[in-house]
């Protein structure tokens, strides 16, 4: 009896097959759709790539300047002592020439990210 009514159930069952040309159409639409996307992401590579190289440049060039500001102007004859006076032990000296490089390696970081940052938006805006 059961047997009966899934056999009934399963008989009236006829689902529609899409024509060929449908089916070609929808593969035609997806395939452009996948190409659009590798299109997209090859760009985008390409434009990261341009970006980190102007800001491996200008870091460079930035470092590479302040260096040479820092050996010629960075000696001032100064330092401070960092400690920890309750336990009376101190951690570190800090002269004006370490205080120059650590100051100098802040600021070429800093042009380096706005040099990437900057080439992206002009790569973006040249794009639209």
């Amino acid at each position: 009896m059961e047997d009966d009514k899934i056999r009934d159930l399963f008989s009236a069952f006829d689902p529609g097959l899409s024509s060929d040309i449908r089916f070609m159409d929808k593969l035609q639409r997806n395939i452009e759709a996948v190409d659009e996307v590798r299109r997209q992401v090859a760009t985008n590579r390409r434009r990261n790539r341009i970006a980190l190289a102007a800001a491996v440049l200008s870091g460079f060039v930035a470092g590479v300047v302040l260096m040479v500001l820092v050996q010629m102007f960075g000696d001032f004859g100064w330092s401070f002592d960092l400690a920890l006076p309750y336990i009376g032990t101190k951690i570190m000296t800090l002269d004006c020439e370490t205080i120059a490089w650590i100051v100098s390696a802040a600021i070429s970081s800093i042009i380096a990210f706005n040099a990437y940052e900057l080439t992206l938006a002009k790569a973006h805006d040249r794009s639209t």
